[in-house]
């Protein structure tokens, strides 16, 4: 594998870990919100 190659498989998964982080920490604010309004009940 060229660097070239490597470099560019290494950056296409940067992105898709930026992708699920983005998804999680999205996930992650809605439960948050919802446990705070059972908690409120």
């Amino acid at each position: 594998m060229s660097d070239d190659a490597r470099i560019k498989h290494l950056e296409d998964e940067v992105r898709q870990l930026k992708v699920e982080t983005t998804v999680l920490k999205e996930i992650l604010g809605r439960q948050i919100a919802l446990n705070n309004l059972n908690y409120k009940r």
